[in-house]
């Protein structure tokens, strides 16, 4: 993996960036989680649009691995359009330990009345680094950054074996880590789900909504409760998640998700291994 250090072709200003992000590393010896940095490309591409677009691919060619169904994830070209233009809704991190990329993080913040809450649309740890606490670094510097954002809880969607076709559960075992250690790590990690049904609605580029994932939630402060959400409140949060389709409270993933919960008022959590009482139909 090309390093991205002072020695890349990037500009003074991408150079300087970089430095303030990305302190010198002088272990003296193999990396460690502990080391771990968060650079955004966000500010990346502001500072050096063309570095940016050199460096990237480079991500990006790693992130595709973890994500090989291609339905699941953005394109390449989306991805450098939008932060060419300063256009993309999503802050994008890129993990490393002395210039080399870990991992990465895809999170949007979105801010629902006086709450905010964060989506992380997409979570990956290299291959070469997995099982050597670089994914729980990850996490922990993840939740370190929302918190000074003002971020008072984190919100995913994940693959839950209650629903999830054999074919699926294939498909996502391509990335090198099954379901099962994937459901482990977010465990670990704190994701409690909602026993509540939850679908993906038709994003743009498909042709079907995603009928096998879960809907969990970290608190990341005090006074959000690890007890589970009121409906109206997991209903906002749906609502918000994806409100950048046009009439999403008339979408029916979402219609469908109410009409499933009229006479609840409460959903309480449960630990990510715990079979829901409350499920979408797997198949549309």
């Amino acid at each position: 993996m090309r390093e991205l250090s002072a020695a890349s072709p990037l500009s003074q200003a991408a150079q300087d960036l970089l430095r303030e992000l990305e302190p010198t590393v002088s272990s003296g010896g193999p990396a460690q989680p502990q080391e771990v940095r968060a650079i955004s490309f966000s500010e990346l591409f502001l500072a050096d649009n063309t570095a940016g677009s050199k460096i990237f691919p480079l991500y990006y060619d790693l992130f595709q691995r973890s994500f090989p169904d291609r339905c699941g994830r953005p394109t390449l070209d989306y991805y450098l359009h939008a932060l060419g233009e300063g256009k993309s809704d999503a802050q994008i991190l890129a993990y490393t330990v002395g210039g080399e990329i870990v991992g990465g993080r895809h999170l949007r913040i979105l801010d629902l009345e006086d709450e905010r809450f964060a989506v992380a649309d997409f979570t990956w740890v290299s291959p070469s680094h997995r099982g050597s606490g670089f994914g729980t670094a990850i996490g922990r510097r993840t939740d370190e950054l929302l918190r000074a954002q003002g971020v008072k809880f984190l919100v995913g969607e994940i693959s839950d074996p209650q629903v999830i076709s054999e074919e699926q559960r294939k498909l996502d075992a391509l990335s090198g880590v099954s379901l099962e250690k994937r459901l482990s790590f977010w465990q670990r990690y704190g994701y409690l789900k909602l026993d509540a049904p939850y679908i993906q609605p038709v994003l743009p580029g498909r042709e079907d909504p995603v009928r096998y994932l879960m809907f969990a939630y970290k608190p990341l402060v005090e006074g959000v409760s690890n007890e589970g959400m009121h409906k109206q409140k997991y209903l906002a949060v749906y609502h918000s998640m994806h409100g950048f389709i046009p009439n999403i409270e008339e979408n029916e993933s979402y219609l469908e998700i109410a009409e499933s919960l009229k006479g609840h008022t409460f959903l309480r959590a449960l630990a990510l291994h715990q079979p829901r009482s409350r499920i979408q139909r797997s198949l549309p």
